[in-house]
């Protein structure tokens, strides 16, 4: 099956030092597909959206081999076309939707401009879609919501009506950066749930962006992590979630558990990722790993970075950037 979305060798650098932010970074998101994409703060995952919806800082340069949405290469848009892509053919929600929304234009008004702009509505026409979308995701009132401005909404009623724009034009794929973040759980539960619908009933794909392991078990088919601008694992949401590979997921696990300690601590992350995009040979997580040491792999992952390796019992699908993986393979 050809891929919806495919991403072959993404590096994005700073013009001015030419420091690399994404790192040969490969992905590929299937029909129907919701791919995960998890790491801390920095790890490059909103960057990796930005560079699909182009709409990288200027002071940013992209190099990919391959990107493509659909067999449209996305590389090659310009102007126009890059509007057509927005929303038409990729929708996308945000953390704190209420900043994202436009504080001077009604709600109403919003959810139509994808209407008026893609599918080439009368205004006549949006105003009357605008209230089947509000009501189609779960919002009361939808005549009343309408009139109303951004300021006058909850988070999770701004998250709703985000996604209502966002799917206005029935996208191939909707791209949700941290949708649920500084929602409560409740909340957050229903806008996944939402989310899920959506995509069954209108077949398209998610690329779905977050920091917590636990919030993409709910709803993720695969998991790509990524930490300093690379993906370090990728697997089916099973596989990383119950037989994670790479340190650093299992760290992630760890974290996103809220299990404390004996001390009663909530485990943390050792050392910070700042500095790991500095490092000029080995493997990037190095510093904050014990796994090596355990493995007494010191000097090789200090020498050089690993390879993305395929991990025997499903080749096809499970691959870690990890030297104590590959002498596992190698041992097995």
């Amino acid at each position: 099956m050809e891929a919806l979305l495919e991403i072959d060798s993404l590096t994005v650098t700073t013009k001015a030092a030419s420091r690399k932010l994404l790192d040969d970074v490969s992905l590929r998101v299937e029909p129907g597909e919701v791919l995960a994409v998890v790491g801390e703060s920095g790890s490059g995952k909103s960057l990796t959206a930005l560079s699909v919806m182009q709409m990288l800082p200027a002071n940013l340069s992209m190099s990919v081999e391959t990107m493509t949405l659909d067999g449209t290469d996305l590389r090659s848009l310009r102007g126009r076309d890059v509007d057509k892509l927005h929303g038409g053919r990729i929708g996308m929600l945000f953390q704190q939707p209420r900043r994202m929304l436009d504080p001077t234009a009604t709600v109403g008004g919003q959810v139509a401009e994808p209407l008026v702009r893609h599918l080439g509505m009368s205004r006549r026409d949006a105003r009357r879609r605008v209230l089947e979308l509000l009501a189609d995701v779960g919002i009361d009132e939808p005549e009343r919501r309408a009139q109303a401005y951004p300021h006058q909404l909850s988070g999770g009623l701004a998250q709703r009506v985000m996604i209502a724009t966002a799917l206005a034009a029935s996208p191939p794929l909707l791209i949700a950066d941290e949708p649920t973040t500084a929602l409560d759980v409740t909340v957050e539960a229903q806008i996944l749930q939402l989310i899920e619908q959506k995509k069954k009933e209108l077949g398209m794909s998610v690329l779905f962006i977050s920091h917590d392991l636990q919030v993409v078990s709910s709803i993720a088919d695969r998991i790509a992590v990524m930490y300093a601008g690379r993906i370090v694992e990728i697997g089916t949401a099973d596989e990383i979630l119950t037989q994670p590979e790479h340190p650093y997921t299992k760290a992630l696990m760890e974290c996103s558990t809220l299990q404390p300690d004996a001390s009663g601590q909530l485990y943390v992350i050792p050392g910070g990722s700042d500095t790991a995009r500095e490092l000029d040979h080995g493997c990037r997580f190095r510093p904050r790993c014990g796994l090596c040491q355990e493995a007494h792999l010191e000097e090789v992952c200090d020498e050089s970075e690993p390879v993305l390796l395929s991990i025997g019992r499903s080749p096809a699908e499970h691959a870690s950037r990890c030297w104590v993986t590959a002498a596992d393979k190698e041992g097995a």
